[in-house]
């Protein structure tokens, strides 16, 4: 009995203590019903949102597959997916992937239409460097970083190619470069890039190759109708000459002529002069007979 009187005492307690609350809060009560349901609501645009974020982002994604899977390379339809779908995932790797195509087309042109060759490097630039500016990934910005540097050679502005600083502030302050082939080695040691960004510093690094970018600045492509022997459709003969050590791009269809090189490409300093190969003495023994005169008739 002691027990029921004492739960009967508990419950009456708990509903005076409810119901003085309900009075404390009743003038209230518009106000806090219009923040559960603006709870409710805000609940609700979220899972709303997020399935349209999710079906956004596969949507996109399936864009920039289509554009992959074409065949057709045209950095526009690259640049269309990335205006499409600004801030995205996807746009970062439209941006990557327009950049890196108008890279491969500027090298090829800077062998036949030099000005149209610069347009699109220019434009690659651009590309590379709004990723570095506004995506977060670090994979895409570690291949944004290596086509940066390629386009900077391509360019032939090889100091930036080999490293280069975002700003002067991080270059006066003694960092490591954040930019150019040095900077994909700084700061991706075990990057995809890495060991080819290493293979470029040490390419540039050489006298050969440093005077090819030399030489090639100055170099006027041969325009097909200088050339009455040329076919249509197919690239004539170039004068051009390639050092050992290469450059970055050579485009299919070249055909150094094998001939004199050109006034303007420096000379690579002669080595050592080869010794003719010596006739090997002829072995001792005895000489052959004379074959006897046959007697007269």
């Amino acid at each position: 009995m002691k027990s029921e009187r004492r739960h009967e005492l508990e419950t009456n307690e708990l509903a005076d203590w409810i119901g003085g609350l309900i009075a404390k809060i009743k003038p209230y009560q518009n106000a806090i019903l219009g923040v559960v349901l603006l709870g409710a609501v805000a609940g609700a645009v979220y899972a709303w949102m997020s399935r349209q974020s999710a079906a956004e982002s596969g949507a996109a994604w399936d864009e920039l597959y289509s554009v992959m899977l074409s065949g057709t390379s045209n950095p526009a339809d690259f640049d269309a997916v990335a205006t499409s779908h600004p801030g995205t995932t996807t746009a970062h790797w439209a941006t990557v992937l327009s950049g890196e195509v108008r890279l491969a087309r500027g090298c090829n042109e800077l062998f036949t239409r030099k000005d149209l060759g610069r347009e699109e490097l220019k434009k690659a630039e651009e590309r590379f460097l709004a990723v570095l500016e506004k995506c977060p990934i670090d994979t895409l910005r570690e291949r944004a970083t290596f086509g940066l540097a390629q386009t900077h050679e391509a360019q032939g502005d090889l100091g930036k190619a080999v490293e280069s600083w975002s700003s002067p502030a991080l270059k006066d302050s003694g960092q490591k470069p954040d930019r150019g082939y040095r900077g994909v080695m700084n700061l991706w040691p075990g990057g995809t890039f890495a060991n080819m960004a290493q293979k470029r510093v040490d390419d540039l690094e050489t006298p050969s190759t440093k005077a090819f970018y030399g030489y090639f600045a100055k170099w006027k492509p041969k325009s097909p109708l200088d050339d009455e022997s040329a076919s249509p459709g197919v690239r004539p003969p170039t004068d051009l000459v390639l050092p050992d050590e290469r450059p970055l791009y050579k485009p299919g269809g070249l055909t150094s002529p094998g001939k004199a090189k050109p006034s303007g490409f420096p000379e690579a300093s002669p080595g050592p002069a080869k010794k003719p190969a010596s006739e090997p003495a002829p072995k001792e023994g005895p000489s052959p007979k004379e074959p006897s005169p046959k007697p007269a008739p």
